[in-house]
């Protein structure tokens, strides 16, 4: 039997991509599962028998046993979010692997970001900003990869939906205590945003049912009542559809460019920093731009991409929606089969994976 390689991309919102290929580049499967998988949410042993069902789920496809494809070097390389340290890919993504009775096949572990860049460009030199409801960039070459923020909600995140979501909020507060009286078309659409969460159209319905209240006092309910620190991530992330939504309708709305630009400004610092970092010219590379926040926003998108081809003229910017661009499961195929991060298969079996990976829709649907 020949040795297999398996990629996971578990850095999704709502769902985790596996692919599986043979040492020759022949993609056998891929699968897409509705799970959301982080590194710092539920514990070492939940992560580790998700982990494992993914990989019995995609072997059986074919018609292949755990145990076998170990046996015969076997290799993984999962992408999930949260995994940022050293520590994190050396140390406690050990105590996973091991939870998911995994430890006999070669394991790579890392963070979305780096496989994010490797399915859109198959290659190992360049840079990439991440925006989801989290945000980070990377810098890389053959020989390191330099990342900046993925710091987490509390400690950064700049520029991320949560971020954008949490400044929308905070400027309605600001504008309901009169400390801002500027002009805006916010407050509508951050309320109109939030009709589709349960909690809120609770919470919002006992507040007006009191005479002459304001209703963004209710966002004080809401920090109180999702104690759920996830839920309220999601929650607040979303309300960054809003921000943009507004300057879709009002172009000059002020509070609401703020925003955009301030969080443009804080993803081209994080990338700007991390091409130092590693010693890459601003010349000639590729800045794979990703995550949701880009993705489904395209006014915010077109805005960073002017901003850093104003900037850097001479770099290719990779969106989503290039023709070209794979799902990020390819890229920690990619590192499987190769058996590192800091290398790639040879340029022949790179081109049949991507061959035979439009066979399958999960892979090339970004």
């Amino acid at each position: 039997m020949t040795p297999l390689g398996i990629g996971i991309e578990a850095c999704g919102k709502s769902l985790t991509v596996v692919v599986v290929a043979d040492d020759a580049g022949n993609v056998l499967a891929a699968e897409t599962h509705p799970l959301r998988l982080n590194y710092h949410e539920g514990s070492k042993t939940g992560l580790g028998g998700a982990l494992y069902h993914l990989v019995k789920s995609i072997l059986q496809t074919c018609g292949l046993g755990v145990e076998e494809f170990s046996k015969h070097g076997g290799k993984i390389c999962a992408g999930i979010t949260g995994i940022t340290t050293k520590y994190d890919r050396n140390v406690g993504m050990k105590d996973v692997w091991q939870a998911a009775g995994l430890t006999s096949a070669t394991l790579i572990s890392t963070g979305g970001i780096e496989i994010e860049f490797t399915g859109a460009t198959r290659c190992l030199r360049g840079a990439a900003i991440a925006c989801h409801t989290g945000s980070a960039a990377m810098a890389r070459t053959e020989q390191v990869i330099r990342r900046v923020g993925g710091w987490g909600p509390l400690l950064g995140d700049e520029g991320s939906g949560y971020w954008i979501g949490t400044r929308a909020i905070r400027a309605l507060c600001r504008l309901r205590d009169e400390r801002d009286s500027q002009l805006t078309k916010l407050e509508a659409a951050v309320r109109d945003e939030l009709t589709s969460v349960p909690i809120w159209n609770d919470i919002i319905r006992r507040h007006s049912s009191l005479p002459n209240s304001h209703w963004v006092d209710a966002f004080i309910s809401l920090v109180q009542r999702t104690r759920d620190t996830k839920e309220y991530r999601y929650i607040v992330s979303d309300v960054s559809k809003a921000v943009f939504k507004v300057l879709e309708e009002n172009p000059t709305d002020t509070v609401a460019r703020k925003i955009m630009h301030d969080a443009a400004d804080a993803l081209i610092e994080q990338v700007q920093t991390a091409i130092v970092r590693a010693q890459l010219p601003f010349t000639g590379i590729p800045i794979v731009l990703r995550g949701g926040v880009i993705k489904y926003n395209s006014i915010f998108s077109d805005f960073v991409k002017a901003r850093i081809e104003a900037l850097w003229p001479e770099i290719n910017i990779i969106l989503p929606s290039a023709p070209a661009a794979m799902r990020p499961a390819v890229g920690a195929l990619l590192f499987a089969l190769s058996g590192s991060m800091f290398s790639l298969p040879d340029r022949k079996v790179i081109e049949r994976i991507e061959q035979s990976a439009t066979q399958f829709p999960a892979l090339v649907n970004n």
